[in-house]
């Protein structure tokens, strides 16, 4: 789909480079590091992430940070809905480092099905080159570099969803 489409239906900046994060907002998930790499890139970058997800309750133990963050959040949305905020975005971000998160996050191989590279520590489980995917990041230190770099370098990242179907179709 078309970036600048979405964007303008989502009241997005059109020269800002936006991740993506979809879920719920609490530690265990990373998004207290998303938010520091947010916080640490987005005077020196014209960056943002677009917040998908996350309730007012207490397992989402972030929800005041996300929501006072200045990023653009627009709460839980149908499954429908949700290819206007993947389009939207440049990369998916899930810098998941906890060892009780484990396996393949859905959201972002949906990302992958928009062609949207991504950012994750989880690509490592995958049994096959996932260069064209996006990158890894190895741990909490690295993450605000490799963030770097994938905001200077998503566009280089043109066969996702090509290569997702190819390796990760379940047919």
């Amino acid at each position: 789909s078309d970036k600048k489409v979405a964007r303008e239906k989502l009241n997005l900046d059109p020269d800002t480079v936006y991740a993506i994060y979809v879920g719920s907002f609490y530690r265990l998930k990373s998004v207290d590091i998303i938010l520091d790499i947010y916080k640490a890139l987005k005077q020196k970058h014209k960056f943002s992430v677009i917040f998908v997800g996350g309730e007012h309750n207490e397992s989402n133990d972030l929800y005041n940070e996300v929501i006072n963050s200045g990023c653009p959040w627009y709460g839980r949305q149908e499954y429908k809905d949700m290819l206007d905020f993947f389009n939207a975005a440049d990369f998916y971000i899930h810098p998941a480092f906890n060892p009780l998160f484990g396996g393949l996050d859905v959201t972002w191989l949906e990302a992958l099905a928009c062609n949207i590279p991504v950012l994750s520590p989880q690509l490592e489980y995958l049994d096959f080159d996932y260069s064209e995917l996006g990158i890894t990041i190895k741990n909490q230190e690295e993450a605000l570099k490799t963030t770097e770099f994938m905001i200077k370098n998503h566009m280089k990242f043109t066969k996702c969803r090509e290569v997702a179907i190819e390796q990760l179709d379940a047919n």
